[in-house]
């Protein structure tokens, strides 16, 4: 079986919300890293300022993916 095969019969979806929510999992790891004592305030920086790239970028595809309706992040606007 295959998500690229799509007469395979297999559905992509529960597949694709795993996968981005590792993702967007893995970038927040990166916060935890920048916030590490020992962190150069430049490492920290780059850190910080990568995981808000991949967040911003990953997070409404998670929330989309998960079906979360607007209520979830009343607040949330996309990153430009």
């Amino acid at each position: 079986m295959s998500i690229f095969n799509s007469g395979s019969g297999m559905n992509p979806l529960p597949w694709l919300q795993e996968m981005t929510l590792r993702a967007l999992q893995a970038a927040v790891n990166l916060v935890d890293v920048a916030n590490e004592p020992d962190a150069t305030d430049w490492y920290a920086r780059t850190l910080r300022q990568s995981a808000m790239a991949v967040v911003g970028r990953l997070a409404p595809v998670v929330a989309l993916l998960y079906r979360a309706g607007f209520e979830s992040a009343p607040n949330w606007t996309l990153p430009t």
